[in-house]
């Protein structure tokens, strides 16, 4: 296997500047999975500043300008990845960085989880482009189309069906499945992502606080969320959304909501051990002012349990919105949401099981994507099991 090399060339000055040597096909995979990254990180801005709702100012301005990036989407994304590696390769400062993504390609249970987890974004992003109908459109009426048609099996031409291609069939609505199921990654990653990162940026000030302040700061913090984590998660969900009302972002909200004491016990466990340690107490003792102790020293250190569990996180959100639109509170018809495709075809497992197979899958497949590339990055940002 061929690994990451490194020359030495000169500068100008006559400086050596270490130069990171990447195989073409390594330097490819990395500019693709810093793509997802930032394609990931728009998707979560955009869904929380629209939670937000602003009309104006410099949320407002701030808004206009995270959806114009999410509209642009990979235009924008994709240059930016093929620039970091660019970067990186020629800045002596970003091997680390660049190191690390290199164990994580040499890991194929996280390789895998990249491939299923691309695969999720690009269909969800185009969704219009790849499904053969209208998501909400039924057949019924529709030129050609005859038979029963609600329920109806999957129909493919390949395999010699004569009536009008459905590659997934029809739900009990006679709506082409394959076109919901692929509008429905959109729903599922948008709500995966948007909750962990709000709770992910709640959770982490919050331990912050808690650990850097201890004491009575620290109690109180932590009480509270005890009391949230001795509740049920999708119990307490299902309590928030019922008090909230019924809906997408409401489900997006409570989901979040429920996650915050994971990444708020987390935080405080790695500050706990990270702000005794010398370089804080230096920088204590040469009168830095707090702030900058905890953001430019302590949360460095505490980013690689997050970054891990905030990418396995994603998995349980995507279960738990499924979750919440099967019993009629997450998406609400005629939207495409995957748990809502299971709970119509539920009482029809065994006369048409090609209305609950093909959403299980899609968010079994997607789950399992993001739960090998958490696995993946665990072993790769771990200095204990990196291998030269």
């Amino acid at each position: 296997m061929q690994r990451a090399g490194t020359i030495t060339t000169l500068r100008e000055d006559h400086r050596p500047l270490a130069v990171r040597q990447l195989p073409l096909h390594r330097s490819v995979a990395i500019a693709l999975f810093v793509t997802l990254l930032i394609r990931g990180l728009v998707i979560g801005l955009v869904s929380l500043l629209g939670l937000l709702q602003p009309d104006g100012g410099i949320l407002g301005a701030l808004y206009e300008f995270v959806r114009l990036i999410n509209n642009l989407n990979y235009a924008i994304a994709l240059p930016l990845g093929i620039i970091f590696v660019i970067w990186a390769q020629r800045t002596e400062e970003a091997s680390i960085t660049l190191e690390t993504l290199n164990n994580l390609f040499r890991n194929r249970s996280a390789v895998i989880g990249m491939v299923v987890i691309g695969l999720m974004f690009v269909v969800g992003d185009f969704a219009p482009v790849i499904a053969t109908h209208d998501p909400t459109l039924t057949m019924i009426g529709q030129p050609g189309e005859t038979g029963r048609l609600p329920s109806k099996p999957p129909c493919i031409t390949l395999f010699g069906c004569t009536e009008p291609q459905h590659f997934l069939g029809l739900d009990l609505n006679a709506r082409d499945l394959f076109s919901r199921i692929v509008f429905g990654a959109q729903t599922s990653l948008r709500v995966g992502i948007a909750s962990v990162t709000f709770a992910i940026l709640i959770g982490t000030l919050l331990g912050l606080v808690s650990g850097y302040a201890g004491g009575l700061v620290d109690n109180i913090i932590m009480r509270l969320m005890d009391v949230l984590l001795a509740f049920p998660s999708l119990l307490l969900a299902i309590t928030i959304v019922t008090i909230q009302g019924p809906g997408l972002e409401n489900a997006l909200l409570a989901i979040a909501i429920v996650s915050i004491p994971v990444y708020a016990r987390l935080v405080r466990a790695s500050v706990l051990s990270v702000k005794e340690l010398e370089f804080v107490t230096a920088e204590r003792a040469l009168g830095a002012p707090h702030g900058r102790i905890l953001f430019s020293q302590i949360l460095p250190n505490t980013l690689t349990p997050l970054i891990v569990q905030g990418t396995l996180g994603i998995g349980t959100a995507v279960i738990e919105a499924a979750a919440l639109s099967f019993i009629g509170l997450g998406a609400q018809p005629p939207t495409a949401e995957w748990g809502q495709m299971l709970s119509e075809g539920r009482n029809y497992v065994f006369t048409a099981p090609h209305l609950v197979f093909f959403p299980g899958f899609a968010i079994m497949l997607t789950v399992l994507g993001f739960n090998l590339l958490g696995d993946g990055l665990r072993d790769a940002l771990d200095p204990r099991l990196n291998r030269n």
